[in-house]
C-alpha cells in the first residue's frame, strides 16, 4: 500500500485526527502492513498480545465467547478503524476475539513503540481516551439493541451497518454467518431475510445480500 493511501486512512481513524501530519507519518513508520482471509482470526480472546489494529480495507467482526460457548457479537468495524486498541495501554489477556468477514488489509501497530509516542504527544493519550470511551458507547449500544429490539429490526440495523463494507451493498455473508453475527438461530435469520425480501429491503443469491 502506497505510503500516500496509508496517510488518508490514518488521518480518518479517530486516534490520529487531531495530530500534526509529521506525528502520524512517524506512526505509519512503524507500522507492519499484513493481509488476513475470510474467517482468518486476528485477535484471539483471553491471550496475551500487544499489537493494535488499523483496518485499511475490508471489514472484521468483534465478539465474545460466553462460558456456555455462545458467541456475542460486539460490533462490526471497517476500513478507517482501530481493533486491540486495549492492548496499547495494558498487559491484559483479550477481552475478545476479532475474525474477518471478507478480505481484509491491516497495519499493525506495536504497543512498545506506540507507548513512546504516547509519553512523547500528550494530544495521543487524550485521543487514545476519546476512542476507547467511544468504543464503550459502541458496545453498550449494541447490547442495548439486543435486548430491546425485535429480530426483524435487529436484522436490519445490522445490514445497513454490514452495507458500509462491501461494494455495492452487496454483503458476501451465508445466511448462517449472518445469523452467528446477530446472535439468533439461522431459522429465524432466514424468516426475517424472507420477509426483508418480501418488503422490497433486499435481494437474497448465494451468499449474497444486497440490499436494494
Amino acid at each position: 500500500m502506497a505510503g500516500s493511501d496509508r496517510f488518508k486512512i490514518f488521518k480518518n481513524v479517530l486516534l490520529f485526527e487531531n495530530l500534526p501530519e509529521e506525528n502520524i507519518k512517524r506512526i505509519i513508520d512503524l507500522s507492519i502492513e499484513k493481509t488476513f482471509q475470510t474467517g482468518d482470526i486476528l485477535i484471539e480472546q483471553d491471550t496475551l498480545a500487544n499489537n493494535a489494529y488499523i483496518i485499511c480495507s475490508g471489514s472484521v467482526r468483534a465478539y465474545r465467547i460466553s462460558e456456555e460457548g455462545d458467541e456475542i457479537t460486539l460490533g462490526v468495524l471497517g476500513q478507517g478503524e482501530i481493533v486491540g486498541e486495549m492492548s496499547l495501554l495494558d498487559d491484559e489477556p483479550r477481552s475478545a476475539s476479532v475474525a474477518a468477514l471478507q478480505e481484509t488489509v491491516v497495519l499493525i501497530i506495536n504497543r512498545g513503540r506506540f507507548v513512546s509516542l504516547l509519553k512523547e504527544f500528550s494530544d495521543l493519550t487524550i485521543s487514545l481516551l476519546r476512542t476507547l470511551s467511544l468504543r464503550i458507547r459502541t458496545i453498550n449500544d449494541h447490547l442495548e439493541d439486543i435486548v430491546s429490539k425485535n429480530l426483524y429490526d435487529r436484522t436490519w440495523k445490522m445490514l445497513l451497518s454490514l452495507s458500509k463494507y462491501f461494494p455495492e451493498k452487496n454483503i458476501a455473508l451465508s445466511q448462517e454467518e449472518l445469523a452467528e453475527i446477530i446472535g439468533a438461530t439461522r431459522a429465524r435469520v432466514t424468516e426475517v431475510l424472507n420477509r426483508l425480501k418480501s418488503d422490497g429491503k433486499i435481494t437474497l443469491s448465494h451468499r449474497e445480500i444486497k440490499l436494494n
